[in-house]
């Protein structure tokens, strides 16, 4: 999937340069199909800023004023639970959807979660008019649009079947499966992953380390046996 991200108001921004220009249509090639007076627009108008690892690029309850799409980094998007604890609803890495943003835009409705730096990002904001034209001309935005939208609605319908109905051993299970080993994470990052405590996450990765199925270092986690890893997301016992 392919899109964007809201950059809120606070940094400085600053034209986008033809180099950035290329790289924005090579991550997002659906914007060829715009118009060419869009495409000279989104050129011309298209601003570029940056965060810096860390930083909010959205809150909830901030109003969106345009929309973004993400040149390099990665950007959470969470929600605050009614523990005070973040919980994840999805990354965005350059050419994938924060679909929030575009609904907001599209919708004129506030952030309904918070978006966060995870390492330096740059973003190119469109304003929200330019958006809205482009979703309107073009058959190929447009469609890459509300398929984004699609694929984040099935993806936050797993997070709550997950929620619901997966134990906490399971879904984190299913965290680390879910890249490369080795993984560099903190255990406090990770509870905020699955939706927990840090303290739960490091008794059920101790569990997993004493099971064989990882082994644990200082914010790095290798996946020893991922089949029996496999075997846990879908069987495991209760660890909380």
């Amino acid at each position: 999937m392919r899109q964007g991200i809201h950059a809120a108001d606070g940094p400085p921004r600053r034209p986008m340069t033809p180099s950035e220009y290329r790289r924005l249509l090579a991550l997002y090639p659906s914007l060829l199909d715009a118009p060419s007076d869009l495409r000279d627009a989104l050129r011309d108008t298209g601003d570029v800023s940056a965060r810096r690892s860390g930083l909010r690029v959205f809150e909830d309850g901030d109003p969106c004023e345009g929309h973004s799409l993400l040149l390099d980094g990665s950007v959470r998007v969470s929600r605050a639970g009614a523990d005070g604890r973040d919980v994840l609803l999805y990354r965005v890495t350059p050419g994938q959807s924060c679909v929030l943003t575009a609904v907001t835009v599209l919708g004129g409705t506030a952030f309904p979660a918070t978006g966060t730096a995870e390492t330096d990002i740059r973003l190119v904001r469109l304003p929200q008019a330019l958006f809205l034209d482009l979703v309107t001309a073009s058959t190929a935005f447009r469609r890459f649009v509300f398929t984004a939208l699609t694929a984040r609605f099935d993806d936050l319908m797993t997070l709550v079947n997950d929620a619901l109905f997966r134990r906490v051993d399971q879904r984190l299970a299913v965290r680390l499966l879910r890249q490369p080993s080795p993984i560099t994470i903190t255990h406090r990052a990770l509870a905020d992953d699955v939706g927990t405590s840090r303290e739960v996450v490091s008794r059920i990765l101790e569990t997993f380390a004493h099971e064989g199925l990882v082994k644990l270092g200082r914010r790095r986690i290798d996946v020893v046996d991922r089949v029996a890893l496999e075997e846990r997301r879908k069987l495991g016992d209760a660890v909380s």
